[in-house]
């Protein structure tokens, strides 16, 4: 089946379809990569007994919760890849088949495929809006040609992924760092501008800088409306580490080193990695505040700006009651899954005056998913509703002061996997309930089937204590997974042609 959003399933005469919004609004989407709710200031305080050595002060991101609304309950997905690929798509993984992090050469690089979904950026293009797309992109790099990989130097013709997907102007990268042997100062980067040739060149200026700079100036040279989306690559790892304090601080006397940062001026650490991890989710954060402050008032005010994380922190640098084993990024634990979302009102947040949220600087405890950007950016700036789409749209969250939305308790999901040969090779998932969770991973030595264990979220964020749950409470857990995907054939969990079961146990 595919997911295409049509006249009729929007419920809009095709005369209007395509015509742009006399109310219109500006959408802003700020991704931060490997970056969870134990690394944002704003969060920091949500969590007893939390004290860690290498916080990154983050302000601005702060400031936008002060300006809007803060989630605390928000899931991306455990991995880069998927979560970003179901933001454009708003559809879960396993209807995409993004299932891990992509690499960027070869068949396994192609991605999602934009001719099976009405992709985020081509509906706001088919409403009049320009669209553009700049940082990390990392999901899909097969082009329009049918070949894989990253372009070569210099200039090229054919329409790059980002392109396929919609984005009238697309430059970052196209994988998911700036790869082996290179850094944040070393980096090859992509640029697409629609109607025009495409670029391909190593740079030299540092990532997280140009990323902002060129969004910026992007935005400042919009006459009508726009939807633009800004992925930095911080503070995810250029490689698989970096001791080099230029990676977090070239700016030198602009930064806000601390004690714990100064360490890195004379290479004497205690924890260089965690150290080097707080410069870059800094630096990204003052570049933040470049970029919000350096748009035109005039279209700020009529923007609406969302901040997400794409996955949760990486194991390494996780500190102090969030440093749990086993749990962190490429988990679908709480600390591999529960992400930063804000999403402000740019006049609020530039005027301090009152916008299109309520009481803004609320507290939202609904459970979310950053994938739901993509319905309520179609609600907010379009005013329709999309179609066949798993998304669900946070609007309702803007009119009420009630933490929850006004809602009852909810399902949420979340997965990532690998397959070879139409078989399962690695599947993790996580439901939720309300507060109720099932945590499951794909055993082959139980048979191939999903262990799964339950916890109450509610007094057990971090997972410590898995619960004997029998009956209602385990099986509507269980039974949301299985009805998700039995009317998915092509869906990971077909093993073999039959829908996986659980296992009953956790898996040894």
């Amino acid at each position: 089946m595919k997911f295409r959003i049509t006249a009729a399933s929007l419920a809009v005469a095709a005369t209007t379809l395509f015509a742009p919004k006399a109310d219109a609004k500006n959408i802003l989407v700020v991704i931060v990569d490997d970056m969870s709710v134990d690394k944002v200031g704003a969060y920091a305080a949500d969590y007893a007994g939390y004290a860690p050595t290498y916080l990154p002060d983050t302000p601005t991101v702060d400031g936008l919760a002060a300006a809007g609304l803060r989630f605390t309950r928000a899931w991306a997905t455990p991995l880069c890849s998927p979560t970003r690929a179901s933001l454009q798509t708003g559809v879960f993984p396993f209807r995409h088949e993004v299932g891990t992090a992509l690499g960027e050469s070869g068949p396994a690089s192609a991605g999602v495929d934009p001719n099976s979904f009405n992709m985020l950026a081509e509906t706001f293009a088919g409403f009049g809006y320009e669209t553009g797309f700049f940082g990390k992109w990392h999901l899909g790099t097969e082009d329009a040609n049918g070949d894989f990989g990253v372009p070569a130097l210099g200039t090229f013709t054919v329409e790059p992924h980002p392109a396929r997907s919609g984005w009238d102007r697309y430059f970052g990268i196209l994988g998911g760092y700036p790869g082996a042997g290179r850094s944040f100062t070393d980096w090859h980067r992509i640029g697409w501008t629609m109607n025009d040739d495409g670029y391909s060149a190593d740079e030299t200026n540092h990532l997280t800088n140009r990323t902002s700079k060129v969004a910026t100036d992007w935005i400042n040279d919009r006459t009508g409306d726009w939807l633009a989306v800004v992925s930095f690559s911080a503070p995810h790892s250029p490689d698989t580490g970096s001791s080099s304090w230029e990676y977090g601080d070239e700016a030198g006397a602009s930064w806000r080193s601390t004690t714990d940062l100064a360490c890195l001026a004379t290479q004497n650490c205690s924890n260089e990695a965690a150290a080097v991890y707080q410069a870059l989710a800094e630096h990204v954060d003052l570049e933040l505040e470049d970029l919000l402050n350096d748009i035109d008032p005039a279209k700020m005010e009529d923007t609406l700006i969302f901040y997400m994380g794409d996955n949760g922190t990486p194991i390494a640098v996780q500190e102090s009651v969030f440093n749990q084993v086993g749990r962190g990024k490429g988990t679908t634990y709480e600390n591999g899954i529960r992400v930063p979302l804000i999403v402000a009102d740019g006049d609020t947040w530039l005027n301090n005056v009152s916008g299109s949220i309520l009481s803004p600087g609320r507290v939202v405890e609904a459970g979310v998913n950053t994938m739901d950007i993509f319905q309520t950016a179609h609600n907010e700036a379009l005013l329709i509703s999309a179609a066949f789409v798993d998304s669900l749209t946070f609007s309702d969250c803007f009119d009420t002061t009630d933490v929850f939305c006004g809602r009852g308790r909810q399902y949420g999901y979340s997965e990532t996997f690998t397959t070879s040969g139409g078989n399962i090779s690695t599947a993790k998932i996580a439901v939720r309930y309300g507060h109720d969770k099932l945590v499951a991973e794909y055993c082959p030595a139980l048979g191939g089937c999903m262990a799964e264990e339950f916890f109450d979220t509610s007094t057990d964020f971090f997972e410590q204590s898995p619960q004997a749950w029998v009956g209602v409470r385990a099986d509507r857990l269980r039974d949301y997974f299985t009805n998700l995907h039995t009317p998915v054939l092509t869906s990971w969990a077909y093993d073999g042609g039959a829908l996986v079961g659980f296992c009953g146990a956790p898996c040894p």
